[in-house]
């Protein structure tokens, strides 16, 4: 039995009709925006519905919003030779998820917290893979330029303000090591 797997963006596009025989050929596309907001949509309904009615009508917001940020930052953080892990796929954005579900009523008291958390995650996952402070400004504004879309109402300027962008922080050890409750840091002079 064989077993072989090819990455689509890399490499010889080519495969010889005589080796190609001797397999089963499948190809699984990146998933349709719909499908994700599906998937998507599921986990945080669930997850939220115990939550205030002002957060879980964010849910659907923040969702599209995630969707509409993945695809700009696949678009303008191409995958180069010197920049050969700027490849980002449904497993990117699948964390990004995973670490708004870890959100709890204690701490997610208010809808702005939620879109906080949204942010956070996204860089973490995104940000933190960038190699340069210019890749990093780039992701910021396409950051702000998204949440300004979606969150308008909020105030969420000074997050995104240049040249020094109020840090957003969240962690599990904000009330001290034994307590572990993922909530936002208030300022940056208790993250020392």
């Amino acid at each position: 039995m064989y077993v072989a797997s090819m990455n689509p963006t890399a490499g010889s596009f080519f495969v010889d009709p005589r080796l190609q025989r001797w397999f089963w050929i499948l190809a699984i596309p990146f998933p349709e925006q719909s499908s994700l907001n599906t998937i998507f949509a599921a986990y945080l309904n669930k997850h939220f519905n115990k939550f205030k009615g002002t957060i879980q009508e964010l849910v659907a917001p923040v969702i599209k919003s995630a969707l509409q940020l993945h695809s700009e930052v696949e678009k303008n953080f191409r995958k180069t030779a010197l920049n050969f892990h700027y490849e980002f796929n449904v497993r990117h954005l699948t964390n990004i998820f995973q670490g708004l579900l870890v959100a709890k009523q204690e701490a997610i008291k208010e809808p702005d917290q939620l879109i906080k958390l949204w942010l956070h995650e996204s860089e973490r996952i995104y940000g933190d893979r960038l190699v340069n402070n210019d890749d990093l400004i780039k992701y910021r504004a396409l950051a702000a330029d998204s949440c300004k879309k979606a969150f308008g109402k909020f105030n969420l300027n000074k997050y995104f303000a240049m040249p020094t962008p109020e840090p957003l922080i969240f962690a599990y050890f904000v009330g001290g090591l034994e307590e572990k409750l993922y909530d936002q840091f208030p300022n940056m002079d208790l993250v020392a």
